[in-house]
């Protein structure tokens, strides 16, 4: 329903501009994957978690993304890595089963949204690109991934499925003068 809104609200924003006064003028932003919070899915984890929500990630457009040529790439880096991953998704299983109880219930439901969430339809062409700039950062490294590294990439992946934004400039609401309406 969000997404929806979104969407309505720019539509009807961009049938205002042959209407709209001086006052207000309507930009498109090119926003980097620094500037856009985390889907909730892929935000506040650990760096295990970080690691592994990118390598699911990365497994997802291996799969869909047969006319990039992502496959190579992501089998090249799961070779390289194979030790890293190994630790990295051990840690993040032992992340759950410190909380106890029906751990891997819950670590099996979590995985499965995991991967549902990287085969949207809504961010295949974005998964595909990301991906693609992702694998070409990571093949350089050359013991573990670090997980600044880590945390950068799973970014460009989740940014492909980011909703877009719709900001609107203080000055609209605060001073004359030439407002800005940026979507993001």
């Amino acid at each position: 329903m969000r997404w929806f809104c979104c969407v309505a609200a720019l539509g009807a924003l961009a049938g205002c501009v042959g209407r709209a006064g001086p006052d207000i003028a309507i930009v498109a932003q090119t926003v980097s994957p620094e500037m856009i919070a985390p889907t909730p899915i892929n935000a506040r984890l650990s760096p295990a978690a970080t690691l592994w929500h990118l390598r699911t990630g990365l497994n997802m457009a291996a799969l869909a993304c047969p006319e990039a040529e992502v496959a190579p790439a992501y089998n090249a880096l799961l070779a390289a890595q194979a030790e890293a991953l190994a630790r990295a998704e051990a840690a993040y299983r032992s992340e759950y089963e410190a909380a106890g109880g029906e751990w891997r219930a819950r670590y099996d439901d979590d995985q499965t949204r995991l991967y549902n969430f990287w085969s949207l339809a809504r961010g295949r062409a974005g998964l595909c690109a990301a991906a693609q700039d992702s694998l070409t950062a990571l093949a350089g490294a050359k013991d573990a991934i670090l997980p600044e590294v880590a945390e950068a990439a799973l970014r460009r992946l989740d940014q492909a499925f980011a909703p877009p934004r719709l900001v609107v400039d203080p000055r609209v609401l605060t001073g004359p003068g030439r407002a800005t309406l940026t979507a993001r």
